[in-house]
């Protein structure tokens, strides 16, 4: 968050100046916070900076948006009718706003967003997918081999 917060400072100094151009581009970072958990930062070139647990950003960014928020709502509302029925008994039962996703169920939830979004059924030479996880920090562009293991799991979802 640090780091992020720093582009988004000196990307602001720049709107501050008629003189200075300011940079065109939307960057993300991505991170595991100890307190937070994983996290994508996106600083604007204005020099806003936010974090989320989703983002999309490019041509399609409202579309993409728009995708996600409805592929989380529904991922949340399957998550909570699992934890009604497994806590029948007791009526302690809390609303979650965090997703309960896996690295796998993460890496799918991706791809399909980006299918939705884009209308197109990807083939594995087609997309790239890089990982971050609280176990590997380091960022790790996955295989064509697993990418193809993802779609095909994706298309036997449907």
């Amino acid at each position: 968050r640090h780091l992020a917060n720093e582009v988004a400072n000196y990307n602001q100094l720049f709107t501050q100046h008629a003189y200075k151009r300011v940079p065109g581009v939307s960057l993300l970072f991505c991170s595991v916070d100890d307190e937070l958990g994983p996290r994508l930062y996106m600083v604007d070139p204005a020099g806003a900076c936010y974090g989320y647990h989703a983002i999309s950003t490019g041509a399609k960014e409202q579309e993409g948006m728009s995708a996600l928020e409805k592929m989380i709502k529904e991922t949340r509302e399957k998550q909570q009718e699992k934890e009604k029925q497994s806590q029948e008994t007791d009526k302690k039962t809390a609303a979650s706003t965090r997703l309960d996703l896996d690295e796998k169920g993460t890496v799918e939830f991706a791809i399909e967003a980006l299918q939705k979004v884009l209308g197109v059924d990807f083939k594995s030479n087609q997309v790239e997918v890089a990982v971050v996880t609280k176990n590997n920090l380091r960022f790790s562009v996955l295989s064509e081999q697993k990418i193809d293991a993802y779609l095909t799991a994706i298309s036997e979802k449907d």
